[in-house]
């Protein structure tokens, strides 16, 4: 939402951000359901659609163990991140957390997620030493109650991402 309205002023993605690589190539794809997801019509990676952000305020949030957003994906996610803020003289706007733990929302990454928040939008260099807490429970948030869409494609996109390479026989090899 942050790379299409410029009314967010700082976005924070947190064990939510790594490269098609991950996705497609390595299979995180069967950790996520559809609405991970947009209409990808021009193929963009997840780097790109986070450089629409620059040179608003990003922070990327991640721990070093997440299954579904592995670390190596988070971290050329990064660097092509850091490069680009560094090319816009707005090396300050753009962080990266990472912090031990599996793919959940850690105490660790909110509270450097909350302090980044604070010193972005409003000046402050504050210790943040209250936990944060769970208002909503888990199961509340759930997309689906059930089963997931008849209609859903994201369990095999490596089979129509990426197109197929066109099989030669052995007589088309030989007639060339």
């Amino acid at each position: 939402t942050a790379a299409l309205d410029e009314r967010i002023k700082v976005a924070v993605p947190v064990a939510g951000i790594t490269d098609l690589h991950n996705h497609v190539i390595d299979g995180c794809v069967t950790g996520h359901c559809d609405c991970m997801y947009m209409i990808n019509y021009y193929g963009w990676d997840y780097p790109k659609l986070a450089a629409l952000i620059a040179p608003r305020p990003l922070l990327l949030a991640n721990s070093d163990s997440d299954g579904i957003f592995p670390l190596d994906g988070v971290m050329r996610t990064h660097n092509q991140l850091k490069k680009l803020y560094a090319k816009l003289g707005a090396s300050g706007h753009y962080g990266t957390i990472i912090t031990p733990g599996p793919h959940k929302d850690t105490q660790e990454l909110q509270v450097g997620a909350f302090r980044w928040l604070l010193r972005t939008l409003l000046g402050q260099e504050t210790i943040v030493s209250d936990a944060a807490l769970k208002e909503i429970e888990p199961g509340a948030l759930a997309v689906f109650e059930r089963e997931a869409p008849a209609d859903e494609r994201v369990a095999a996109v490596g089979s129509w991402f990426v197109p197929s390479a066109e099989t030669v026989t052995n007589e088309q090899q030989a007639s060339k």
